[in-house]
């Protein structure tokens, strides 16, 4: 059997459209989300379920295998203190688009691997946080506020 040309160009025309379909993405929502999209609060760093802050406050631990941990984090209304520590040399940070927040960086070396920074939340809902510099990894997680 012989193919022509054109249907050739038309397979791999077909192909090439199933693979960019594939391969994209939509972007996080800009605000807080309702329980309807929430997923299952896991912890992807360690696959186990996500934290509770306690006292206003919890650690978020980053390293060189590009993810949060825990990835999850369960809050109420009001304020919460987060310490993001580093043990890895890549460069981290921890972003709360919805919030327009964005913690310093912090890296492995002596003296920069934990910054503190301070979050308020106004409203119950799910606020996703990103590392900025390795998003695109999926280096991803999210405060449930209840």
């Amino acid at each position: 059997m012989h193919i022509s040309a054109d249907r050739r160009l038309l397979a791999l025309a077909a192909v090439a459209a199933v693979l960019v379909a594939g391969c994209s993405s939509s972007p996080a929502p800009a605000g807080p989300s309702s329980g309807a999209s929430r997923p299952a609060a896991t912890d992807g760093a360690t696959g186990g379920a996500g934290v509770a802050a306690r006292g206003g406050k919890v650690t978020i631990k980053t390293s060189d295998r590009l993810m949060f941990s825990p990835s999850v984090i369960t809050t109420g209304v009001g304020t919460l203190t987060v310490t993001l520590s580093n043990t890895g040399s890549y460069p981290h940070n921890l972003a709360v688009p919805a919030l327009h927040v964005t913690s310093h960086t912090v890296s492995g070396d002596p003296g920069s691997a934990s910054t503190t920074v301070t979050l308020h939340f106004t409203k119950p809902g799910r606020y996703p946080f990103v590392c900025t510099y390795h998003a695109s990894a999926g280096m991803r997680g999210a405060f449930i506020v209840k």
